[in-house]
């Protein structure tokens, strides 16, 4: 038996409210009162409203260059010239600028990390608009049919554009990886290597290459090496172990070949000297440390890591370490 119940009065309230008081509350707590201001009225900015194209529908103010094309994050061939689309990313300068507001090794961490994510977006922009022209020059090139003219034309005016197209994904990459803490972003990372660059680069390069007659200058291929910041990266910052658990710990060192005496360093919080325990390397740039269970005790903790460098400054985590730990908190006691 059902009961005819009365219809649900209907919500007609908006959705898209000011989000200005969190901002203002995020910014302060994220890099400190001296730069909350301006950098929660930018994201605020940022954040949306409703959409031009949709009745009703949300929208962001971001660029979106990439979609899902094939796949997720496929970058979208955009045919206009850069010049018109970089007005477009004005807020990347912009929140650039407020660096020297934030104040103390954490707080200028997470802006960085911002700014690198901002970066990489303009940059994923750039790669779009030189994938339209990459496009746009490939169809000339066909639609030319004879052999000596397509040459002609692939080495002209197509193989300039592949060659900054492939700097242009360097520079998404060497952003894309400045940023990179956790293994979703790692999963980033992946899809370029696995969907996007395969789809922007290997098929249309075998096509180049062929229609040249000859394998493309290395300036044409995408590098092997790491260009990037120097990083150290602990993926998944455990804050609470239950009793009797170990707590084991992945850690991402970058570049993998530059790196010696890399260490965790812990102690019952608050109390005693700190113990060192080396970092085991694992593969590349992947390295492990376990602080057994039965040396805890029961107790909470507080670590940092460390990885010393010839020619660069020690790498730490957290980023103001030792002046500043990470802590572990036992749970279920």
């Amino acid at each position: 038996y059902q009961a005819d119940l009365p219809a649900a009065p209907s919500d007609s309230r908006p959705r898209d409210l000011p989000a200005d008081d969190f901002y203002a509350d995020w910014a302060a707590v994220e890099f400190g009162p001296e730069a909350a201001e301006p950098i929660a009225k930018l994201f605020a900015s940022l954040d949306g409203g409703y959409s031009s194209t949709a009745e009703g529908q949300g929208n962001t103010n971001l660029p979106r260059p990439s979609t899902w094309i094939g796949g997720p994050g496929g970058v979208k061939p955009d045919q206009r010239p850069w010049a018109e689309v970089a007005k477009e990313y004005d807020f990347v300068d912009e929140f650039c600028l407020l660096l020297p507001k934030v104040k103390g090794a954490a707080g200028q961490e997470r802006f960085i990390y911002w700014l690198s994510n901002f970066r990489y977006l303009r940059a994923v922009g750039r790669v779009s608009c030189a994938w339209g022209q990459f496009n746009a020059a490939m169809q000339k090139v066909r639609d030319a049919k004879e052999p000596d003219v397509q040459k002609q034309l692939a080495r002209e005016i197509v193989l300039p554009i592949r060659k900054e197209l492939v700097a242009r994904i360097a520079e998404a990459h060497f952003y894309l990886l400045a940023a990179v803490n956790t293994p979703g972003a790692m999963g980033n990372v992946a899809n370029w290597q696995q969907h996007v660059m395969p789809t922007l680069l290997n098929g249309p390069g075998e096509e180049l290459a062929k229609i040249l007659g000859e394998e493309l200058p290395d300036d044409a291929m995408p590098s092997k090496q790491y260009n990037s910041l120097p990083r150290l990266i602990v993926p998944t910052v455990r804050t609470t172990l239950s009793p009797g658990e170990d707590l084991r710990l992945k850690v991402v060192i970058l570049p993998a070949k530059e790196t010696n005496d890399a260490a965790l360093y812990w102690r019952t919080m608050g109390s005693g000297e700190f113990k060192k325990i080396a970092l085991t390397h694992v593969a590349r740039a992947v390295y492990s440390a376990t602080i057994p269970a039965d040396q805890i005790e029961q107790h909470d903790i507080e670590y940092y890591i460390t990885a010393r460098r010839a020619e660069t400054p020690d790498l730490v985590f957290p980023p103001d370490a030792p002046q500043t730990t990470q802590t572990v908190v036992i749970m279920g006691r």
